[in-house]
């Protein structure tokens, strides 16, 4: 059996102040590149200075997680360095809420009333985190940040 969960969002254009940040970003990992190859005395990359690449629109999503009660956890694509949000949707495929976590924090697991992850400081020094999953989750009525998503699932 396969579980389709499908919802609906509006697209997130890609403004000229996000394609300016990525060129930042690329330029200045480029810069690390090229240091770190003369310490070693490594060739140069011949793609090197090529433009990252530029799409129209954000991705909707970027990682899918399930967690211990078997629920799936859904990121949105947070852009650079905002908050993450997940759209979480039971085992039958019925959103249950969002759960907002640190840009800092990777997840490494979600339990039924806890999120344990890695997050980095300013010194890109690892840190374990825990948080506990408190309150409840908000019915379908209160997706008021969420008003045009609605989970569906197909069984096949």
């Amino acid at each position: 059996m396969q579980q389709i969960v499908r919802w609906t969002a509006k697209p997130r254009g890609v403004s000229h102040a996000d394609r300016e940040w990525v060129r930042e970003q690329a330029r200045a990992d480029r810069e690390r590149r090229r240091a770190l190859l003369a310490q070693v005395g490594g060739p140069a990359d011949p793609d090197e200075d090529a433009e990252p690449p530029s799409r129209d629109t954000h991705p909707y999503f970027d990682r899918i997680m399930i967690d211990a009660k078997g629920e799936l956890w859904v990121r949105t694509w947070a852009g650079y360095g905002g908050d993450q949000e997940w759209l979480v949707f039971d085992r039958n495929g019925v959103w249950q809420g969002v759960v907002s976590t640190p840009a800092s924090l990777e997840i490494t697991d979600i339990g039924g009333d806890y999120i344990l992850g890695i997050a980095r400081d300013e010194l890109d020094v690892q840190q374990v985190r825990l948080y506990r999953i408190r309150g409840e989750r908000p019915v379908k009525e209160n997706m008021d940040k969420h008003d045009e998503q609605d989970a569906l699932l197909r069984h096949e």
